[in-house]
């Protein structure tokens, strides 16, 4: 069993201001402290930091504590010294930062102070932040959680405890992450910058979401490595989408023994329609770590790097060994450290993107590409020797951001279908079994297909299914035909023809032959849906409108009857339901937003039947 989350309790201790939190307190086991800051110490701090603020422009009262320093400083948080047994900052004197301004919040789940400056242009503005975890709205104050109250449950002898605050900057698009320690009898307050700029957000909203972006990277790599012949001068584009998603997930695992994993609290995020050139919800930055484990999302990023490296090898040996040393790294730390990151993220990554299906595919997933990428002979005895214990026979009917069997089986397949490893005719077992289960007239509780044809699985985004399914119809009947195979399923047949018109007639679905007429593909064929589900697509642009439009100002946009004023060309999105009917409205997200997810296997598919009509 892998490690358990570490547990902190996170109490309001009383209400002083009828809009500000009360204050909470560091509680370390048994020591607990008493101590206000002064304004002398606060200027002792402030003269600590690497710029030196007006000392005459310091003020106190009893809820605010305003310091002036210039935009270009982000911080003037030093690092600072103070006994265990002493709050960390005065809990009625909090205070605030003016031009920029760093707002917060705690959230309760994980003791995190959030902070972000926004800025439209060089103009700074103010706003308030949801208080977490106790349901209050807070003016905006920098710090407004000043002390906390945490119990570690470490079994020692030393007061231990950790606390950790995460920054994220537009005007530099950077996150800081800033670690508060305890050990000795002393606290100290030091913080690191990582750059998580670039990546993609996961669908129609502003969040980036490491999972699902991890798994879009992997499938564009899996793309360019068995259909890049067959995407002429689209070839580069798709070498670039990759690359821009690798060089993100390079700067999500640059430090060893983390990874961060998502950008943007999507619940702030989904209560607003909001442009990202508006964005001002919070941006806190989740990670997982040796503590706060990740199997699955850690896996599925080992995955990532290492498909991208083989897309690389001679393009870019120089990225290709980088990206490949760091999908290893990745790989032993998920292993390592195992677990299921919605278990320690649940509040931050669900309903949204939860680990549903568990971590055990994720795992076997990067091994088998790890394997496919290095030839190392230690990822083929790690499948062969997990095959059973990280259930690599599991809902082999399955593949998608959250579950891998079909695809683990179907890749590892090849190596079978080519001759080269024998050890793996299991793998090969379970793709024919996946295969038998997708075929139309053949009973499966899992697999059904619309009055139209299209192929359907219960929950959202159905199109997701049928892009990624087609994809691994498409490639194993390729596999097949190399060897010269075809898949038995009881007294048929399942030739890699078939498999290629099973595959073909799904895309041609997608692409308007259904029984609506209708392209599922926006700006394709003359009827494809018109008011997807899709901030920037929805609201004005900036050179239309170039006024802010708030958060809840977007409502009015969003529930408009009007088509979208942008036209978000190539994205498919969620698609019609089981009897082939499709709300073409902004509400309906399951069926009318596009996410990366749904489009990246197509890259592909659309590739081989470009080539081969």
């Amino acid at each position: 069993m892998g490690p358990t989350c570490p547990i902190f309790h996170v109490s309001m201790l009383n209400r002083r201001c009828p809009h500000v939190p009360s204050p909470l307190r560091f509680d370390c086991l048994s020591h607990r402290a008493t101590h206000h800051v002064s304004k002398t110490e606060m200027k002792d701090v402030l003269s600590k930091a690497e710029f030196q603020p007006d000392p005459n422009n310091l003020t106190i009262n009893p809820v605010k504590l305003s310091i002036g320093m210039p935009t270009s400083h982000r911080s003037v948080i030093p690092t600072w010294r103070i006994p265990i047994g002493q709050d960390l900052w005065n809990p009625t004197k909090l205070f605030s930062i003016k031009k920029p301004r760093w707002f917060c919040t705690c959230l309760s789940s994980r003791v995190e102070v959030v902070a972000e400056p926004e800025t439209r242009g060089k103009r700074w503005r103010q706003i308030p932040l949801p208080f977490r975890g106790f349901s209050r709205h807070l003016s905006p104050f920098l710090f407004l959680c000043s002390s906390f109250v945490v119990q570690s449950l470490a079994a020692t002898t030393t007061p231990t405890l950790s606390a950790r605050a995460f920054c994220f900057s537009k005007a530099n698009a950077q996150a800081d992450s800033r670690q508060i320690n305890a050990s000795n009898g002393a606290a100290t307050l030091h913080y690191t910058t990582v750059d998580l700029t670039g990546g993609y957000y996961d669908a129609g909203d502003n969040v980036k979401f490491g999972f699902p972006m991890a798994f879009t990277t992997t499938l564009l790599a899996w793309s360019v490595i068995d259909f890049g012949r067959s995407m002429g001068p689209e070839l580069q584009n798709a070498v670039e989408a990759v690359k821009w998603s690798t060089d993100y997930l390079l700067k999500a695992t640059s430090k060893p023994g983390v990874v961060y994993v998502q950008v943007g609290d999507a619940h702030s995020d989904h209560s607003c329609w909001e442009r990202p050139e508006d964005m001002d919800t919070l941006r806190t930055v989740y990670q997982v770590d040796n503590a706060r484990p990740g199997s699955d999302v850690a896996g599925e990023t080992a995955a990532a790097l290492a498909a991208a490296s083989i897309v690389f090898r001679s393009r870019d040996p120089a990225y290709s060994r980088l990206l490949l040393s760091r999908a290893v790294r990745v790989f032993n730390f998920a292993d390592k450290h195992r677990g299921a990151y919605s278990s320690c993220l649940h509040s931050a990554v669900c309903p949204f993107y939860c680990d549903v299906n568990g971590y055990q595919d994720e795992l076997l997933w990067a091994a088998a590409w790890l394997h496919k990428a290095s030839r190392k002979r230690v990822y083929r005895e790690y499948i062969v020797k997990n095959e059973v214990v990280l259930r690599a026979g599991d809902t082999i009917n399955e593949f998608g951001w959250d579950n891998k069997h079909a695809g683990i089986n179907v890749l590892i397949s090849k190596e079978v279908l080519m001759g080269k490893a024998d050890y793996f005719e299991s793998f090969k077992q379970n793709a024919d079994g996946f295969i038998c289960s997708l075929l139309p007239g053949i009973s499966h509780p899992q697999v059904q297909y619309s009055p139209g044809g299209l192929l359907f699985k219960a929950g959202g985004s159905n199109m997701q299914h049928v892009t990624s399914l087609s994809f691994l119809l498409v490639a194993y009947s390729n596999y097949l035909s190399h060897a010269n195979k075809v898949v038995p399923c009881g007294q048929v047949s399942a030739s890699p023809a078939l498999l290629k018109h099973l595959a073909k007639h799904q895309v041609d679905y997608i692409l308007g032959d259904n029984p609506l007429g209708m392209s599922y593909m926006v700006g394709y064929g003359v009827r494809y849906p018109q008011r997807i589900h899709h901030r920037g697509s929805s609201l004005p642009s900036v050179a239309v409108h170039p006024g802010r439009i708030g958060c809840k100002e977007g409502s009015r946009y969003y529930l408009s009857p009007n088509p979208n004023p942008n036209l978000l060309v190539g994205a498919v999105v969620g698609g019609p339901n089981v009897s082939d009917a499709f709300p073409d409205s902004r509400p309906y997200f399951q069926e009318s937003e596009p996410t990366t997810y749904i489009n990246a296997p197509l890259v592909g598919v659309l590739a081989f039947f470009s080539a081969h009509p």
